[in-house]
Order: C-alpha cells, then structure tokens, then sequence
C-alpha cells in the first residue's frame, strides 16, 4: 500500500470512528469504556495521519485540504495530493496514480 492510500484509508478510519462515537453517545445508556477504547483508537489514528503529513511535507508535497462547512476547520480530503510549489500556479501534483487534472 504506497502513502497515498494509507493516508486515505486512515482519513475514512478516522471519519468512521468519530461516527461509531457518536452512535455510541446516542444511545440511551451510552458504553464509557466503548468511547473510551474508540477515542484511544481515534486518537492513534490521528497521530499516524500527523506522523505522514509531516513526512509530505518533508518532501515538499502536502494532502489537500477543504474547509468543513459546519465548522469552519479545514480538513484533510481523500481526493489527492498537491506540491507546495503547483499550489502557487493552481495546479495538482502528479502523485502516484490518484490525482486527475484540476
């Protein structure tokens, strides 16, 4: 599995385990220890998405970013990656297979 695919399939577990959270706290009589083991595991997996942004970085090329509606943060997209320096001309990088032309 290259860095790309692994920094989208932990996007999609990351997303996944902030829903089954908020499932969990939903329900009438909400499981502490269940939040608690699926935050402990969120949380690892936010690290790891840290851990592969700073490697991006380190080589120039960082994950698309989109401003979440609701919120106002911006987050982490599946949809590719971008160098720094195309980011200035308005255009995707060419990284691995994953990134059409904008």
């Amino acid at each position: 599995m290259g860095i790309v695919h692994r920094y989208q399939s932990l996007i999609e577990d990351h997303r996944g385990l902030e829903s089954e959270i908020m499932d969990e706290l939903k329900r009438p009589m909400p499981d502490s220890m269940q939040i608690q083991r699926l935050k402990r595991r969120k949380l690892r997996v936010k690290d790891e998405l840290s851990a592969i942004e700073r490697l991006l970085e380190a080589i120039d090329v960082r994950p698309e970013v989109a401003q979440a509606s609701s919120k106002g943060r911006r987050q982490p997209t599946a949809g590719g990656l971008v160098s720094n320096r195309s980011l200035r001309h308005g255009e995707r990088a060419g990284y691995g297979g994953g990134a059409e032309a904008a």
